[in-house]
C-alpha cells in the first residue's frame, strides 16, 4: 500500500508495510489477537530506517531502535525536555518529571505522588546563597505543609572538613589537571590553627594542673611532719 498524502485514518490488519508521505488523521494498529498480528509503525527517514517503532505485542516504543527492551527504548540513551511549567497537582499512582526555567537556568523537576517537588539537577539556590563556584544544591517544596527548603551541600561539607580536618572536597580539570582549591586549603588552615591552640591550652593547663600537685605535695608533706612532731 503506498499513498502520497491521507487524510482520514488508516486501519491495519497484516500488511507488509506502509509507506506514507504525508498523514492527517489517525493509524489504528491491531492488538494480539486471532486473525491479527501485532504491528509496528516506522517512522522512517530512509526505507526500513528504524526512527520510531511501536511494538503493540510488548506495549513498547522504540525511537532509533527496532527492538524496544522496555516501554520507552531510547537508541541515544538521551532524552531532551524542553522548558515546561510545574504541573496543577500530582498523578495516581505516578511521579511527574519535567524542565523549567529557574532564575535563568532549566532544571530538571520531579513531583512525586503527594506533589512535593524537588530540583533534581543542584543548582537552584533560590532561597540559600552559592557559597563556591562549584557548589551543589538541594531544593524541594512540600505543599502540603506549606514550605519549601534549600541547602548548600558543598558548605555543608566543607564545615564537616573544617571540623574534622579531614579532606573530603576534591577538586581537578576535566582532564585531571591540578585545580586550587582555595576553600579546601583555607578549611586546612583552619583546622591546623584550631589544634595548634587547643594543644597550646591543654599544655598549658597541664603545667598548671602539675603545679597544682606539687604544691599539694609540700602541704601534705609539711602535714604529715608537724603530725609527726606532736606525736613524740
Amino acid at each position: 500500500m503506498r499513498a502520497k498524502d491521507i487524510v482520514g485514518g488508516i486501519t491495519m490488519d497484516t500488511i507488509t508495510s506502509v509507506r506514507v508521505q504525508t498523514l492527517v488523521g489517525k493509524v489504528v494498529l491491531p492488538d494480539s489477537v486471532a486473525g491479527k498480528l501485532p504491528a509496528d509503525l516506522i517512522a522512517a527517514g530512509g526505507i526500513d530506517t528504524p526512527t520510531l517503532v511501536i511494538d503493540t505485542a510488548n506495549h513498547s516504543i522504540g525511537i532509533g531502535s527496532n527492538a524496544p527492551a522496555d516501554s520507552l527504548h531510547i537508541n541515544t540513551g538521551r532524552l531532551v525536555l524542553s522548558n515546561g511549567s510545574t504541573p496543577a497537582g500530582p498523578v495516581a499512582n505516578g511521579a511527574i518529571l519535567w524542565s523549567e526555567n529557574v532564575l535563568g537556568t532549566f532544571e530538571l523537576r520531579v513531583m512525586d505522588g503527594a506533589g512535593n517537588i524537588t530540583t533534581l539537577s543542584p543548582h537552584n539556590f533560590s532561597l540559600s546563597p552559592r557559597s563556591e563556584d562549584m557548589a551543589w544544591s538541594f531544593y524541594s517544596e512540600n505543599p502540603e505543609l506549606g514550605k519549601k527548603i534549600n541547602v548548600d551541600m558543598l558548605k555543608a561539607i566543607r564545615v564537616l572538613e573544617r571540623l574534622s580536618g579531614e579532606k573530603l572536597v576534591y577538586v581537578a580539570g576535566l582532564k585531571n589537571q591540578p585545580v586550587s582549591d582555595p576553600e579546601g586549603l583555607e578549611n586546612f588552615r583552619r583546622y591546623h590553627e584550631t589544634a595548634v591552640e587547643i594543644l597550646r591550652r591543654l599544655v598549658s593547663e597541664n603545667e598548671e594542673l602539675r603545679e597544682r600537685v606539687r604544691l599539694l605535695e609540700e602541704r601534705m608533706s609539711r602535714m604529715e611532719e608537724r603530725i609527726g612532731g606532736e606525736t613524740r
